[in-house]
């Protein structure tokens, strides 16, 4: 399957009009990457984020003395560091090949230049990082009030469900989450 195709699958890319799809195509980088592979630490600065393409890429996020609290495993389809497209917030997890992996690479040079040719998909590149960033706040409520929750969740697009307005097709909102949360996120605009 080629990158278009692939992309043309997942709820936050489908629609889109033709010139930014072109410009999304044109602003993604393509690598392979060997079992091993060390995307990010905790606290480096990170300026891209990734889609996973093919194969695995574990996430583990360790407690202060260097233990692993937390580790999710992430397949085709799901989007990992979101938040590196956010300038100045460092990893707070690892992310590291468990496989052969091939992912599409959207630096934050390349998100900030689709804002100008390709809006829709700068829209919903927003509303995931918006949705990430929910999770994240979320979670950290949650620590202060009780039991150690993982900060780190990973992104995945659940199921594509009709949003509800009355404008947008049956394939117009994508779900995002892990586990019990799942978070509905209009797709169109």
């Amino acid at each position: 399957m080629d990158e278009k195709q692939f992309f043309n699958n997942l709820p936050a890319f489908q629609d889109l009009p033709s010139a930014e799809e072109s410009a999304l195509l044109d602003a993604l980088r393509i690598f392979d990457f060997a079992v091993g592979y060390t995307f990010y630490t905790p606290g480096t600065p990170t300026q891209e984020m990734f889609l996973l393409l093919d194969g695995g890429v574990q996430v583990v996020r360790d407690d202060d003395n260097a233990h692993p609290i937390e580790s999710s495993e992430l397949r085709a389809g799901e989007v990992f560091g979101l938040l590196g497209l956010v300038a100045n917030l460092p990893a707070t997890c690892t992310a590291r090949a468990v496989t052969p992996v091939k992912v599409a690479q959207i630096t934050q040079t390349a998100y900030e230049s689709l804002a100008g040719v390709a809006p829709t998909v700068a829209l919903r590149l927003q509303r995931m990082i918006a949705v990430q960033l929910s999770v994240i706040r979320s979670t950290q409520r949650a620590n202060d009030r009780g039991p150690a929750i993982p900060r780190y969740v990973p992104l995945q697009m659940v199921t594509p469900r009709k949003c509800g307005h009355r404008h947008h097709g049956p394939r117009s909102a994508a779900q995002f989450g892990t586990g019990s949360l799942v978070i509905s996120v209009c797709m169109k605009g």
